[in-house]
């Protein structure tokens, strides 16, 4: 299991990194047909302009306001290629901060504790607690719910509840299953408490390096 688990984080970083190159494949292709097709027209423009300026040649002006408009194009390729190429917040508990924030059905209260450094599978993390606030919406009449985040050396655990009042019988959802299995073919846990509310609690082992 454990073998299975770095093997699927192994996948996923190499994933991540073939589509960083394409993206920036993509970028320098992009400026090489933009940028710098611009900067030849304006620097062609430029020489004759200078030409024609020595001549007294009142089409020099012309030819000077096309050169600044290429400048200006370029200028604005290279702006976007360079924000384009500003690597990617890496993902961390702030994505969790963030879901919690722009949750809008009712109040979240939200905290991390802990060691949450090492190899965490955020994304997953992530996935989880936007289906578990998901479930809340749909199915509570909650007014506040909790997110809670902690880390020690070899998992972080996960604990979402509300206060929508006790809930009876579940069964879990499509949803809430399937996430289950995904928790579990990482090697965690997912368990659900509905006696006062609706709790769940999700625990994720952190990838070993090595």
């Amino acid at each position: 299991m454990e073998s299975a688990r770095e093997s699927s984080f192994r996948d996923l970083r190499s994933a991540a990194h073939i589509a960083e190159m394409a993206e920036r494949s993509r970028i320098a292709q992009d400026i090489h047909d933009h940028v710098g097709h611009e900067l030849s027209g304006a620097a062609m423009a430029l020489q004759a302009a200078l030409k024609l300026y020595e001549r007294g040649d009142a089409r020099a002006g012309e030819l000077l306001r096309q050169a600044d408009a290429r400048l200006q194009s370029s200028s604005g390729h290279l702006r976007e290629a360079v924000h384009n190429l500003k690597p990617a917040k890496a993902p961390g508990a702030w994505s969790l901060e963030e879901a919690c924030g722009a949750f809008s059905f009712c109040q979240v209260s939200y905290s991390a504790s802990g060691d949450l450094g090492g190899n965490v599978n955020w994304d997953l993390l992530a996935v989880c607690l936007k289906e578990l606030l998901t479930n809340i919406a749909r199915h509570s009449g909650a007014s506040l719910a909790a997110v809670r985040l902690n880390g020690n050396l070899d998992n972080v655990r996960l604990i979402v509840m509300d206060n929508g009042g006790p809930v009876g019988a579940y069964a879990l959802g499509m949803g809430l299953s399937g996430m289950t299995d995904r928790v579990r073919n990482a090697g965690g846990s997912l368990t659900v408490n509905t006696s006062e509310g609706f709790q769940v609690v999700c625990v994720i082992p952190k990838v070993k390096e090595g």
